[in-house]
């Protein structure tokens, strides 16, 4: 394919890179250098879940999960997400891992690229990524409304009342669809999961647990008195969505056509 062909290269960005092994850093950094990407590299785990707060763009990791020492990476990664100042991640695995690539993703990950890599690939990854994660990159006409926050499920960006851009997992994205596409209807465990396979969930029932509070994470929605996400003890979740039919999800629901919901906990 030639160069003009291909969508072209986001703005040069802050990348950091955490992998204790040299080489691989190296075969990292070296093709998004090439694009003018400014790459750092470390080879601890503990700078993980500090990166958002020093302004990088994006973090592509590689967890050594079977080391003994030093910060545990999914540890690490959990708290960037925890933290709301997170940057798109890329996870590289070793593709024998199958296991992990379902952790990485359950715990955030925007993606996962298996190793080894192709230069070309984790280049496109990684400007994909970028891209999705642009400020401005939302678009109004594609976007669904609930109350104050709006979703692009195409880019998997919430936009908050204050205008603020969040960026969703895959798994993340899907569950909130799902709430969507059944606002105020209670959702056992199973069927989130039947309606966000395929997104990188993993199926096992607490698996869901931890995606929902991922979500009030970013909606701002505290567990102890949701707005949006209620949970119904010993079933599953209610999502009491205010969802403007009027937007791209004109299928949703709207307020005044919902019955009252069943009282929640």
């Amino acid at each position: 394919m030639k160069s003009n062909d291909t969508p072209s290269p986001p703005h040069p960005a802050r990348i950091l890179v955490v992998d204790i092994d040299p080489e691989t850093q190296e075969a990292i950094a070296r093709p998004l250098q090439q694009r003018g990407h400014q790459v750092e590299l470390s080879e601890d785990f503990g700078a993980i879940a500090q990166c958002g707060r020093r302004g990088f763009d994006l973090l592509v990791v590689a967890p050594q999960t079977r080391r003994r020492r030093g910060p545990d990476p999914w540890v690490q990664l959990r708290q960037l997400r925890d933290s709301g100042a997170s940057p798109p991640v890329l996870v590289l695995l070793t593709a024998s891992h199958a296991a992990d690539r379902a952790v990485a993703l359950e715990l955030g990950a925007d993606a996962v690229l298996d190793k080894p890599f192709h230069p070309g690939e984790l280049r496109a990854r990684v400007h994909a990524l970028l891209r999705r994660a642009r400020p401005g990159a939302v678009s109004s006409a594609s976007a669904v409304r609930f109350g104050d926050w709006a979703l692009e499920p195409d880019s998997r960006t919430l936009v908050a009342p204050t205008g603020l851009q969040v960026p969703l997992s895959e798994a993340e994205c899907a569950l909130l669809q799902a709430f969507l596409e059944h606002p105020r209807s209670t959702l056992n465990r199973q069927q989130l999961l039947d309606m966000a396979r395929g997104q990188g969930v993993q199926q096992l029932d607490r698996s869901i647990d931890l995606l929902v509070s991922r979500l009030r994470h970013k909606l701002d929605d505290d567990p102890r008195a949701p707005r949006l996400i209620h949970t119904v003890r010993g079933i599953g979740y209610l999502f009491h969505a205010l969802a403007d039919p009027s937007t791209a999800g004109g299928g949703l629901a709207s307020e005044d056509s919902l019955a009252t919901p069943r009282p929640t906990t």
